[in-house]
């Protein structure tokens, strides 16, 4: 029996992923690093700092725990400037309709609780039971841990939970908690969500099944 739904932010609740791409081309840039939009969004999931370790060593470089800081602290400079919130329209009424249903909701994100918790608060106020970011856990997407937490937090089991994902990270972390887990090709081709067990083109494409299959 479903009583959990643990959403992913980025991509999911909102469509952030154009800012998190420009951020990482811009600071990789100051280190003559080439960095792809496709890169960013396969390895979307994982916290900063790994995301950080990750495009340096891509990128061939052996910077200093400080480099990597600093990196890590002008990526958010740069997206905290140029952000601009839009939280998926479909959102609101899915939402509706699984708190008519009863059930507990939850995010699991890899994003930084700075970044994500005051848009948490401010849109979605009340809401989610728990949140876990990328700060809360030491091995973050796609090891399972970050829902492993959710799970224990929600005081759910993993049978009685619903992933909302949107990357093959986020996928294979739910998964391997051995969670069920829905796929969203809102920033990736559907070839790359194969791992889920239901993928949906678009939000209002999941808010129709959850409708007919309540």
């Amino acid at each position: 029996m479903l009583k959990a739904v643990i959403f992913d932010f980025d991509g999911v609740l909102a469509d952030t992923m154009s800012y998190h791409v420009l951020a990482w081309q811009q600071t990789f840039a100051q280190q003559k690093i080439k960095i792809s939009r496709q890169e960013v969004l396969l390895t979307e999931g994982m916290p900063s700092r790994a995301m950080v370790q990750f495009f340096s060593t891509h990128g061939g470089k052996k910077l200093s725990p400080l480099t990597k800081r600093k990196l890590g602290a002008e990526k958010r400079r740069i997206i905290n400037d140029n952000f601009k919130l839009k939280i998926y329209k479909e959102i609101y009424p899915l939402i509706d309709l699984l708190k008519k249903q009863g059930l507990k909701l939850a995010v699991v994100t890899g994003s930084d609780k700075k970044f994500v918790q005051p848009i948490i608060q401010k849109e979605f106020f009340q809401i989610f039971q728990v949140v876990i970011s990328g700060d809360d856990v030491r091995y973050s997407k796609p090891s399972p841990a970050p829902y492993r937490l959710a799970l224990k937090k929600l005081n759910v089991k993993s049978s009685e939970a619903l992933v909302i994902e949107n990357s093959p990270l986020g996928i294979k972390s739910a998964k391997s908690a051995k969670i069920k887990t829905f796929a969203l090709a809102t920033t990736l081709n559907k070839k790359y969500l194969k791992q889920a067990d239901k993928i949906f083109s678009d939000h209002k494409e999941l808010l129709k099944y959850l409708k007919s299959n309540p």
